[in-house]
């Protein structure tokens, strides 16, 4: 009689176990949906905004004079083109000697060289290369050098809001928007990811302890 209370005490235990971890993992799992689908909304509003403002840069006038003279000597400028050439053309990015010398001016003519403002089609591409980014981050296509361009993208987030350039109208304003909203919306496509894939998981781990929780019942 002592062995088979023993027992029932035991099932008991191992039934609360299991509704217990059951529990946590419906718990668990509702607040990950959660953060997923406020992330999607958030996701949603800056990828409208990096649109508005890859589209506000299709100003090849602008772009003409600040990769010219109007750009040289302007450090937060500089900062917000090697960003670019890092997103859009890091093989152009690469020809930035690291010497002394080769310097601000080295990065304007390389940019000038590759976006080619002076050239419609070249110009065209470039845009078109812009627009098509973010399409490119939606579908994990895109392959960003995170660990190399994220302290240019923190110092251009500090210094372009109060920052006056010398020409290009707004045109610079918007394009320093887009680069720093496009490191942030690669940051959060890479998190995304990972909770969707963590959400998958906890989703099979949550029907096996929906069979265990059944099994336990019916002992």
């Amino acid at each position: 009689e002592g062995e088979a209370a023993a027992t029932e005490a035991d099932t008991d235990a191992a039934l609360e176990a299991a509704q217990q971890k059951l529990y946590r993992l419906r718990q668990f799992t509702a607040l990950l949906k959660k953060d997923i689908e406020g992330s999607a909304h958030t996701w949603e509003q800056l990828r409208t905004k990096l649109q508005m403002n890859a589209d506000r840069c299709a100003d090849r006038s602008a772009w003409g004079q600040l990769l010219g003279r109007s750009g040289q000597g302007d450090e937060v400028w500089t900062i917000a083109v090697t960003l670019l050439l890092g997103l859009l053309y890091p093989d152009a990015l690469a020809k930035v000697t690291s010497e002394k010398g080769g310097n601000q001016n080295q990065v304007l003519e390389i940019a000038n060289n590759t976006i080619n403002p002076q050239n419609r089609n070249a110009f065209d591409a470039f845009v078109k290369k812009m627009r098509t980014l973010e399409n490119e981050i939606t579908e994990g296509r895109a392959q960003i050098d995170v660990s190399s361009l994220q302290s240019l993208s923190e110092q251009l987030a500090v210094r372009h809001e109060s920052h006056r350039f010398d020409a290009g109208g707004s045109m610079p304003n918007y394009l320093c928007n887009w680069l720093c909203d496009t490191m942030k919306y690669y940051g959060m496509a890479a998190q995304t990811e990972q909770k969707k894939a963590q959400y998958k998981e906890m989703g099979v781990e949550l029907e096996v302890a929906k069979r265990v929780v059944a099994e336990a019942e019916a002992a």
